[in-house]
């Protein structure tokens, strides 16, 4: 009897300490979460020639109170990832050999990528007037001469990104027809939102990339390039995922 009675008294002990933590993970789980940091990605490249610039020191600065500032350098491709941001609004300025080029009132909402490609002229020296993300020319097609690239064959690559935010859109579906073919290739923008086509025979193409959205349903958008032996063409695809 003594025996079952302590028991029983060890358990009614219990239950008070067990209420508290059922009651801190109850009050645990009602907090709201976090918001996911965000990410700014891109490449710079050489006005002139198209050449990626490796080394390029990229840096982005909070245009809110903090100021804090973000640093990075671009791979040998020239890209660059800046991570790990809250959202606000950013100034972001690229730097090489004496040159350098800087972009305004960034606007990122948390949990984003935003994709801001640049050139600098290596031709000339000193810095560019600031310019408003808005102001930048995100539709032309590039090409350059890579060394690097097995004779007669191309490589197409590049980005899709929303039209009204500058976002990335990661997942989208992008297809690649030589034009008078009935040959498809198709492949999916990574988590940058970037594609790449490798292995092509000089010629005409057409690169189409669409993307399903709660709502709107499917949006597409497509363009036409001629490819030559040794080039590399950067081919941005710019779709509206907000109309």
């Amino acid at each position: 009897m003594a025996a079952g009675y302590g028991r029983r008294m060890d358990a009614l002990r219990r239950v008070p300490i067990l209420l508290v933590f059922a009651g801190l993970a109850a009050c645990m789980g009602s907090r709201p979460p976090r918001p996911a940091p965000g990410a700014v990605v891109g490449q710079i490249r050489d006005a002139s020639s198209g050449a990626d610039i490796a080394s390029a020191a990229v840096s982005l600065t909070s245009e809110g109170a903090d100021g804090r500032a973000y640093l990075a350098t671009t791979d040998a491709e020239g890209r660059y990832l800046l991570a790990g941001l809250p959202g606000g609004r950013y100034r972001l300025t690229a730097e090489f050999a004496g040159r350098s080029r800087t972009v305004e009132a960034i606007a990122m909402a948390p949990g984003t990528t935003v994709g801001i490609d640049l050139t600098l002229d290596l031709a000339s020296e000193g810095a560019d007037p600031p310019v408003g993300l808005r102001s930048l020319r995100v539709g032309e097609i590039t090409t350059r001469q890579v060394s690097d690239l097995p004779a007669g064959q191309a490589r197409i690559e590049g980005a899709v990104s929303d039209e009204g935010s500058f976002e990335r859109v990661p997942g989208a579906v992008v297809t690649l027809v030589p034009i008078g073919s009935e040959a498809v290739e198709q492949t999916l923008t990574d988590e940058r939102g970037e594609f790449r086509f490798d292995g092509l025979a000089p010629g005409p193409y057409r690169v189409a990339a669409y993307y399903t959205t709660t709502g709107h349903g499917q949006i597409e958008v497509q363009r036409s390039l001629e490819l030559d032996g040794g080039v590399a063409a950067v081919v941005p695809l710019w779709i509206e995922l907000s109309r």
